[in-house]
Order: structure tokens, then C-alpha cells, then sequence
């Protein structure tokens, strides 16, 4: 529920704001597309950060971890620094990738346990 909602609330900037040479950049899809994967992707990073809050009882891990994606990760991506091969996008972008989706999850759970 909480990805859910998190999702949601990046979707009007998505929808937007976010240049569609960036979207397509990230992933080669239309605007409706990306939001949907970007809200699965939030559901499943949600893990994480909800793990991170409840061992650390603060915000501020989770806050420091969506500012190096945000101001490290996808600069790079956008600006061509990591390049990743056509097609595979959904399954390696740093950004929204499924494995890196995946490995989130993983943390989160290892983080639980």
C-alpha cells in the first residue's frame, strides 16, 4: 500500500514534468506505461526503506538513499554515463530495472530477517 501510494505521488510529475527524452532514455515506453512499471518498482523498493525505517526509527536513511538516485543514479543514466543496451532496459536500469527492483527487495527482506 505504501509503494502504492508512493508511486502515485511521483506520477504526476511522470505524467508532466519529466521530459519524454528522459523517459525514453530510462525506458522506451509511453508516459502511461512507465508511470505503471514505476509504481511496481516503488512497491517493491518500499521494503527497503520501510526496513530502514523501522531498525534506524529515522526518516533519514530513506532520505539520504532517494537522494543519491536522485542526484547520482539517474543523472547518470539520463546523461548517457551508463549506457545500457536497447531492450534490456526493463531488466537492468539502475533506475527501473527489474533485477535492481529485485535486489532492493532482498536488502529490504535481509534487513527484516
Amino acid at each position: 500500500m505504501v509503494g502504492s501510494l508512493w508511486g502515485i505521488w511521483h506520477a504526476p510529475y511522470c505524467l508532466v514534468f519529466l521530459p519524454e527524452t528522459d523517459i525514453q532514455t530510462v525506458l522506451p515506453v509511453s508516459r502511461a506505461i512507465f508511470v505503471i512499471v514505476l509504481i511496481i518498482t516503488m512497491i517493491f523498493w518500499t521494503v527497503m526503506f520501510i526496513e530502514l525505517y523501522r531498525v534506524t526509527k529515522s526518516i533519514w536513511p530513506g532520505v539520504v538513499l532517494h537522494m543519491v538516485e536522485d542526484s547520482l543514479i539517474n543523472p547518470l543514466v539520463i546523461s548517457g554515463y551508463i549506457s545500457i543496451v536497447a531492450g534490456t532496459e526493463i531488466f537492468v536500469s539502475p533506475i527501473i530495472g527489474i533485477i535492481t527492483s529485485i535486489l532492493y527487495l532482498f536488502v529490504g527482506l535481509g534487513i527484516r530477517t
